[in-house]
This record gives C-alpha cells, structure tokens and sequence, in this order.
C-alpha cells in the first residue's frame, strides 16, 4: 500500500511542477523562480497560498480603482491574468526589484497624477523566501487605517499578523497634490532631513542647507518647505533663472501660498517680466490681504509699468501701514515725483535718508529734482552726498559737474570743480558716451581752456552722430560754435524756479519733475527689490518657510541674504 501511494504522491507532484493544478509562473528569466512559483506548488505553503488567493480576491472586490503598492508575488499574481487570480490585470507599483508593465518601479509614484493607494504589507512565507532587492521598505500600518484583509502569520514563533491590506483613510479626502504629498510623505519620511536642513540655516550653512533640501525633493517632489527654501537659496546665489522655476512649481503644487507669489515676483520685477509680477502680487493680496510686503512690491511692479498713480498709492499706503520705507521709500518717491507731486517725492526721499542713512539713489533724485526747482544749493550739496556715498557711481558726477559748469548763476560755478567731476566720470565710463564728452567740453570751456573745450565737443557730435542721434548732435553743434567764439554755455533752464519741460542737455542736465512719458527707473541703485528680499534680518530661530498640508498659516517672509 505505502509504495503505490508514495508512487502517487511523488507523480502528482512532478505534474504540479509543471503547472498541472495549480497556475505557474512563467520562468523567462533565470531568477523567476524567486517570486514564489516553486512555493505554490509545494503542499506545505498551500495555506499561505490560500492567504494570497483571498487577498486578491478582496483587493479586486474593494480596491480595483486604486493603484496597488504591492511586494511579491503579488506583483505578478495581480498584473498576470494567465496565472488565473484576476481576469483582468490590475495596476500598481512595485515595491521590489521585479516589475510588470502594469507595476512599474514604486519610483514612478513621485511623476505619475495623484491616485489613492491600497498597500499590501506580507511578513508569510511566501515574502520570507523570495529573495529580492528592496526598493523600498514599506512602514507598518497603524492602528488607524482602514483594513481590508488581516491573517495571522502562519510561520511558527511570530504571533503578529502576516498579511495585511489596508488603505491610508487621512489620504482618501484629499484631492490633487494634497493627496500625492500625502503618499510620498508616507513612503519616503523627510522629516530628519528638513530638520538638518532648518539647523544648517540657521548656522548660515547655506550650501549644505542646499544640498539637503534637494535631496529632500528628490524623495518628495510635493514638499513645499524644501522647494520654498531651495528657491530661496538659488535666488541668493544669483541663480535666479533657477530659482524662478523653483517657485513656479511649488505654486502649481501649492498655489495658495502667498509667499511663493510674493517672491515669484521679486525675480520677475528683477528680470525685467514687472507684468507678470503684478498678477503674482495681486494674488498674493488676495490670499494675505494684510500684506504691506505684497503692497509694496505691487507699487515697484506698478511704476516699472509707468502706472503712476496706483504705484504712489499702494507705496504710501504700504509704508503707512508699517511697511520698511528702507525697502519702499524710494520707490515711492519715484512714483510721487512721476505724478507731478514733488514735493511729497521729497519729504519721502529725506524721511527715507532719516531713517535708513547713507543712500546714494536718493541722494541724485532729490538733487535732480531740487535742480529741476531751481534749487541749486540743495541740488549741489544733494549731489555732493551721493557721490561721496558711492564714489564710482559716473551719473552723480556727471550732474553735479554739468551744475558747476553750465549754471547761470556764478555763485554755483566753479571751473576747475567741474573739470575735475567730468574726468573723474569719463575714467570711470565707456569711452563712447556722448552725454560725458559734452559735460567735459563744458567744463573746460568754464575753466576758460576753450581748446580742450572744441576738442571734446566735437568728439561729442562725432559719437552721437555714430550712434544715430542727430537730435542730441544738433545740440552739441550749437555748443561747439559757441565755444569756437570762445564763449561758455550757460544752462538758462537751470535759472528757473519752476521745473522745466526740457533742459539744453537733456542727457547730462538735472532732469526737470518726471513727465507722465517718462519711466523713471532706480538708477543703479544699492537697493534693487530682490536684493532688498535678500537682504533681511534673520530670525532667531528658523522659520519654516511654508506649511505642511495641514498647516494653516504661512511664513510672512522667505529666509535671508547671508
């Protein structure tokens, strides 16, 4: 009796080798044999082959709409309807090195549309020996998710279950990148990496804070405070071409974050795009409308675009509400001056020099519009201060010698000063500035050296007639006649107490009161909008930049200059 029997027994497991009984897996690759096929035909495991059977029974009643993250063998058993579990493959992620074309690399996860997951979690015999490289180590499930399928181990000494699928229920309310977010946080942690990250910030380790938050990205493409912190960084740094695709990703992912706006347009207004700030601005409003920091970059935006009137009032309105007037005063006196208001452009210029001291911008546009008034004497002294706080800025110099040179009246004259100004401007230039030459031929004429003086306004009318400005060549013209009778030019437009239309030498002449036509512009200003973002105060402690998916305010300023 034993030996039929055992002629039996070894006869039908030879037939179910083959695939006779139970479904087999396809061997096409020498290393096949690790996803469980040789276990489904062993009489041993057939409980725990029972197990995988209902598994996949409840995922495809309950859980067919979803994306299955899924170890082995259940990669193959859910995406190969020959093996006879499903009749239809169902899709996934593979958590593992073996992969179908319906569960590609859980990798693909961080770039496919966001999906509710279904996770299977096996510690049975069957996981225990398929000998596979980890992809990625699934986290226990908690006592708080939503269980569709839990079986005890079956492996001898382990009282914890071996199978279970279950399904993460705070994810499945979400919607768009919320829920995306959500999974990666759950596959890939990036929690120790940020908190490295916000230490080296605080330290001023702003490269290896760098470093950290890329590869923060890297696990979690939808982290906000990593890519708000990176496009911080990268605008420090001058990568603003960088850091402007940083931020415009983070708002496609978060576009409710004010700040991401805010900054977006500090890159647009310095890279010449004020148009497209605008509308990131009047967003950021929207969302923070207690924003004097978005008012105020709303005002710089308005007056690149020459809108005049709205740029004053968001400027005034945002310093009256307590925005810095280190950061908006001068843009505001821009926009006053250009609205024909003079006189408050200059009580915001000397409230801004009160408070933030030496500022060379303001300085030269209160001189300019001091001259344009007729007053000289503040305009000299004005001119003066900016050339002393920034000695190679050419423009205060050249203004300050047209002054001294061409005023009518000889009390603010002085030949020799002016001499001195106009070669100091034409060192520091381009060698092929007409405006330079036509202030130097001045000076000399002043000085009495009337030679010199025809030399160099005829190099004058050669440059502007090589660059095509036969108008400012006339001018020159007339100028050098005078000079050639050996008489000096006089500026009568600078006698007038009112401000004038136009000046003899509208290049170098203290401009009158800004014409609505006029854009006026900061003119090679220390404080250019993004390095005014750049240049803050650190806080005391690190600030996270921008909330989490369940946080409900965010930081009202991106991180510092170093």
């Amino acid at each position: 009796v034993a030996v039929p029997a055992l002629v039996l027994l070894v006869g039908f497991n030879l037939a179910n080798a083959q695939g006779r009984f139970f479904p087999r897996f396809p061997l096409e690759h020498p290393t096949d044999w690790r996803t469980g096929a040789l276990l489904e035909r062993s009489r041993e495991y057939l409980k725990d082959h029972q197990q995988n059977i209902e598994v996949v029974r409840r995922l495809v009643a309950e859980a067919a709409d979803t994306r299955i993250v899924a170890p082995p063998p259940f990669v193959h058993l859910l995406s190969l309807p020959r093996l006879g579990y499903v009749d239809r493959p169902l899709r996934g992620y593979a958590l593992h090195s073996f992969t179908t074309e319906q569960f590609p690399p859980i990798e693909q996860l961080r770039d496919d549309p966001p999906t509710d997951l279904t996770f299977i979690f096996v510690m049975n015999r069957f996981y225990g020996l398929v000998l596979v490289e980890d992809r990625l180590s699934l986290p226990p499930p908690t006592a708080d998710d939503h269980f569709l399928y839990v079986a005890d181990s079956l492996e001898p000494g382990r009282p914890h279950p071996g199978l279970m699928v279950y399904q993460k229920p705070a994810a499945l309310h979400l919607t768009g990148i919320a829920k995306k977010r959500f999974y990666l946080n759950y596959l890939w942690p990036t929690s120790d990496l940020l908190q490295q990250a916000r230490q080296l910030l605080s330290a001023n380790e702003f490269k290896r804070a760098s470093a950290l938050y890329a590869k923060v990205l890297a696990r979690n493409p939808c982290q906000p405070e990593a890519r708000f912190q990176l496009a911080s960084l990268l605008a420090m740094s001058g990568r603003l071409d960088e850091a402007r695709q940083q931020f415009e990703t983070l708002i496609e992912q978060a576009p409710d974050v004010a700040a991401a706006h805010r900054n977006l347009a500090e890159i647009l207004i310095e890279q010449g795009d004020p148009a497209a700030a605008v509308d990131h601005l009047r967003t950021a409003l929207r969302l923070e409308p207690t924003s004097v920091e978005a008012q105020g970059q709303l005002g710089i935006a308005l007056l690149r675009l020459a809108q005049y009137d709205e740029a004053a009032e968001q400027l005034q309105t945002a310093i009256g509400r307590g925005a810095d007037i280190r950061r908006f005063g001068f843009f505001a006196g821009l926009a006053l001056a250009a609205c024909q208001r003079p006189h408050e452009a200059r009580t915001m210029w000397r409230r801004l020099i009160a408070r933030g001291g030496k500022h060379a911008a303001a300085y030269f546009e209160l001189a300019k519009l001091e001259a344009a008034q007729g007053d000289t004497a503040h305009a000299l002294a004005d001119l003066e201060k900016a050339i002393a706080t920034r000695p190679q800025w050419v423009e205060p110099l050249n203004h300050l010698a047209w002054l001294r040179a061409t005023h009518p009246d000889p009390r603010f004259r002085d030949g020799a000063i002016a001499v001195r100004l106009a070669q100091r401007a034409q060192r520091l230039a381009s060698p092929d500035r007409p405006d330079l030459a036509d202030t130097l031929a001045a000076a000399y004429a002043e000085h009495g050296q009337f030679d010199r003086a025809v030399t160099w306004a005829q190099r004058a009318v050669d440059l502007a007639r090589r660059k095509g400005d036969d108008r400012r060549a006339a001018q020159y013209q007339t100028r050098l006649a005078l000079y050639r009778r050996g008489k000096p030019f006089r500026d009568r437009s600078l006698a007038s107490r009112q401000p004038s239309q136009s000046a003899s030498n509208p290049s170098t002449a203290p401009a009158a009161t800004t014409t609505r036509a006029d854009r006026p512009r900061e003119p090679h200003s220390d404080h250019s909008p993004l390095a005014d973002m750049l240049q803050r105060t650190r806080p005391a402690t690190p600030t996270t930049a921008v909330p989490g998916p369940d946080a409900s305010a965010e930081p009202s300023r991106p991180i510092p200059s170093p």
